[in-house]
């Protein structure tokens, strides 16, 4: 029952019942309750939560799909407009943090006055932000940037701009999250030719991760407990050609049996994991462009349907590859997963290359996120690899494939 309409039959069988000049009083205290029950209650429900391993919002679970948004790409009203219509309902907005230092943790590009005008441009289209470094301090503009994990002082210029957004933008709820850093990458040297699928030697470095994160969660929950704290798994790179940075099945991507995600100790018990995913690689990323969506190309050699390989080029792939992660971050450690970053290129669709060969694009985008949105609900973004995919106006291809997709066409 509502809580005012409790008041009101509470009011109507005490005035029948008890001295009236005692409900007077009751009238000047209880509705000082009602508007504190009234306002806090509302400012915790209008926040996205995590609950369990969903993300919620208003007490419903809120699936993300999200459009990735480069630090210079110069987004606008009519951007968002455009994509609400579409069907997206996130915007991960990139942030090239490389300038922020310890007396300027706001040194950053979009600066904090544009970080506020996606933010009001989300909220007219009933979109949320999740707010994410992907260019750490001291990079230079570089992604995956492995001099990060062994300099202190950078790790303590990127914790002192989350205290700074987390503060600053503690009572937002438009911004559903804060995703820590993009790609975090460790350089390391294989103990054997080409390499060895023993992380015992190296997990020092999962150790080392887990504190550096730990430290940024506490610098943020020092001021701001509202926001979800997204965190990405450590990428190992060993140098050699067979190292698949997007492939969570390769034993370097799950060392430790927890696909190198590091623990959270987070106060506020409000966090979830991240991961990227490309697949098959060789046709997300293809260079020359050849490879065809869906078809026989071997998608990986050493695994497939059944412990039988290879996998193909499918849907069956897809469903595989996509969730490779998803049973440990939903049954074992119970919270949501966010797949930040996933995408094709423009030229994936059909009848656009030098041979006018369909590419497979549409099926693709069809198939991926029938796996992502009506069978599994996980919340993914969707990275565009050049700015101009998106603004200042939506390449024909992804549209049509987004609005197929998401059942608004």
């Amino acid at each position: 029952m509502d809580i005012f309409l409790f008041f009101y039959y509470f009011c109507q069988i005490f005035f029948l019942t008890v001295n009236k000049h005692l409900l007077m009083k009751l009238f000047f205290v209880i509705p000082f309750f009602l508007i504190s029950y009234a306002a806090n209650g509302q400012a915790d429900k209008s926040f996205v939560k995590t609950v369990g391993n969903k993300f919620v919002l208003n007490n419903e679970e809120i699936v993300f799909i999200g459009a990735g948004q480069w630090p210079t790409a110069n987004w606008t009203a009519a951007t968002y407009q455009k994509l609400a219509d579409i069907g997206f309902n996130s915007v991960r907005l990139y942030i090239n943090a490389s300038n922020a230092t310890l007396d300027n943790p706001r040194n950053v590009t979009p600066d904090f006055s544009t970080i506020s005008n996606n933010i009001r441009w989300a909220k007219q289209h009933g979109m949320t932000i999740i707010l994410n470094v992907h260019h750490s301090p001291g990079s230079a503009g570089r992604i995956s940037d492995k001099d990060f994990f062994t300099n202190t002082q950078r790790q303590e210029r990127l914790a002192a701009f989350w205290k700074a957004v987390a503060e600053d933008f503690k009572d937002e709820t438009t911004i559903a999250g804060f995703d820590l850093i993009n790609e975090p990458t460790v350089r390391i040297t294989p103990v054997e030719s080409p390499y060895r699928c023993n992380g015992t030697p190296y997990l020092s470095y999962f150790a080392h991760y887990q504190d550096i994160i730990q430290k940024i969660v506490n610098a943020i929950r020092e001021v701001n407990t509202n926001h979800i704290i997204i965190v990405e798994r450590l990428w190992i790179d060993g140098g050699h050609f067979s190292f698949g940075i997007n492939d969570q099945r390769d034993c370097w991507q799950n060392y430790d049996g927890k696909f190198n995600f590091p623990n959270i100790d987070d106060p506020a018990g409000n966090y979830a994991y991240t991961y990227h995913c490309y697949e098959p690689n060789t046709w997300c990323h293809q260079e020359p462009r050849t490879a065809v969506y869906p078809s026989n190309t071997i998608a990986r050699h050493n695994e497939g349907p059944n412990n039988i390989p290879p996998w193909r080029f499918n849907k069956e792939y897809l469903e595989y590859a996509y969730t490779v992660p998803l049973t440990y971050i939903r049954d074992v450690k119970n919270v949501p997963a966010y797949i930040g970053e996933l995408g094709i290129l423009p030229w994936n669709y059909g009848n656009n290359s030098d041979d006018g060969v369909n590419r497979g694009g549409a099926q693709y985008m069809e198939d991926l996120y029938d796996i992502l949105l009506k069978k599994y609900r996980i919340s993914s973004s969707f990275h565009p690899y050049y700015i101009g995919e998106f603004h200042p106006q939506m390449d024909a291809n992804h549209e049509k494939a987004f609005r197929s997709a998401f059942g608004t066409n």
